[in-house]
């Protein structure tokens, strides 16, 4: 189990693990990659703790924001539209009808997500169809 600290980094507190140092000697020895695999593996850690270090790295300009998990936040009040245009985006690219993967990168609320989800599904579902040639 990792233990865990509080660093000031010019006034700005931040955790960090016991093994960010090393985790920062990886991604420098990589190249400025690494991947959340690599440091799952490497510290037998959690996939969010992994993605956590991810982001700690990216912060500091160690690796770029992309091999991060920067959450794209959605201004508040949002068009419900919008949302489910972004949440169609993400199901896509990931090939997971999740809420929570949704709720995780656009930053939105659970319940918000989940009606997203279900939209954005109904909607891939009936332009399947129509692609198809199945009268609706």
């Amino acid at each position: 189990m990792p233990l865990y600290y509080l660093e000031n980094d010019g006034g700005k507190m931040s955790i960090k693990t016991d093994f960010f140092p090393e985790a920062k000697e990886l991604a420098i020895k990589n190249g400025g990659k690494c991947t959340v695999k690599e440091l799952q593996k490497a510290f037998d850690v959690g996939y969010f703790h992994a993605c956590r270090i991810l982001d700690q790295l990216a912060g500091e300009g160690i690796i770029p924001f992309e091999y991060g998990i920067i959450p794209k936040k959605m201004p508040a009040g949002a068009p419900f539209e919008e949302v489910v245009k972004e949440a169609k985006d993400i199901i896509l690219k990931s090939k997971k009808f999740s809420a929570s993967l949704i709720q995780r990168k656009l930053w939105i609320e659970h319940n918000l997500a989940v009606k997203a989800v279900e939209t954005a599904s109904w909607q891939m579902l009936l332009e399947t169809l129509r692609q198809n040639k199945y009268k609706i």
